[in-house]
């Protein structure tokens, strides 16, 4: 099977969500722009980041450096792998 790669920032990051290892440079604005393009609910407050996805809820706390924990990309994949993958992506296996 042919692998879709695309071009654009939110299919990047979510492709770096799947990365092994888990990805250590994932910026937070990237990650924001993300949930906002595939969640179905997002709530920025603060410092939190709130995401309902396919009826799960998860809440992200804004990182002090501007980069992504890696248990908030870890939990990140935990809640992309329970809806179907958005059009165009595919997870890494």
């Amino acid at each position: 099977m042919e692998r879709h790669f695309c071009e654009s920032q939110i299919c990047r990051t979510y492709e770096a969500i799947f990365a092994q290892p888990v990805t250590r440079d994932l910026e937070w604005t990237a990650f924001v722009a993300l949930w906002n393009d595939l969640a179905d609910f997002v709530v920025e407050s603060g410092e939190e980041l709130t995401v309902t996805i396919q009826g799960r809820c998860e809440v992200f706390c804004r990182p002090s450096g501007g980069w992504v924990s890696t248990e908030d990309v870890e939990r990140a994949r935990e809640a992309l792998v329970a809806p179907q993958p958005h059009e165009g992506f595919e997870t890494a296996t």
